[in-house]
């Protein structure tokens, strides 16, 4: 059996509007990556402000089932976000968590990774006045539409 070979003409009209097509489409991939940036840097953006306000329903809607969360409070692990909340917002009052520009955010079809520099403005539970800077590293998962927070790191410097 002898297989046959064809040539195909490229310069077809049915060609040249496949191609059309095709070259037509890809700005509309660079707007649905943008769009993927910004409804990261969103989903990270409610999560602190959720953190801030005391909100810990639209806080633990921010992340995964069973996120990774590293942070200076004792365990220092967590892998409930519920948890974690329970455990940390009490130790503020009149908090206020705000994220700064990007310094990096990556989007790869259902995952991200993000770099945020933040600040922190309030007062301990005790009272003492709280004003740090600091950054939050994480990544996140698309899961039915929605980012969802996978793995946060939240790291105060100064």
């Amino acid at each position: 059996m002898t297989l046959a070979t064809r040539n195909y003409d490229t310069t077809t009209p049915a060609k040249l509007i496949a191609i059309s097509a095709v070259l037509t489409l890809l700005p509309i991939a660079g707007i649905a990556a943008g769009d993927s940036k910004a409804a990261v840097i969103d989903r990270v953006s409610m999560a602190m402000a959720a953190f801030s306000s005391g909100k810990r329903t639209t806080f633990v809607a921010s992340y995964t089932d069973a996120p990774s969360i590293l942070d200076d409070v004792a365990p220092y692990g967590w892998h409930n976000a519920g948890a974690w909340f329970d455990r940390v917002r009490p130790l503020f009052r009149n908090l206020t968590m705000r994220a700064g520009t990007p310094l990096e955010v990556l989007v790869d079809r259902d995952s991200a990774f993000i770099a945020v520099p933040m600040t922190i403005d309030g007062e301990t539970a005790k009272g003492k006045a709280l004003k740090g800077r600091g950054y939050w590293t994480g990544t996140l998962v698309l899961t039915s539409g929605v980012w969802r927070v996978a793995n946060a790191a939240i790291t105060i410097t100064e």
